[in-house]
């Protein structure tokens, strides 16, 4: 049985998403928080 190459690379595409989304919001989330402490605010207040 042969795979049809673009269900491989769909496949891949969404394992890439997997791996990339949470290292973006994880960063994100970081950025924000350091963008928070240089104007003052802290975290643990809000």
């Amino acid at each position: 049985m042969k795979i049809h190459p673009f269900f491989v690379f769909k496949r891949m595409e969404i394992y890439r998403m997997r791996i990339v989304l949470p290292s973006v919001l994880y960063v994100l989330k970081i950025s924000a928080h350091y963008f928070l402490i240089n104007l003052g605010f802290s975290p643990l207040q809000i």
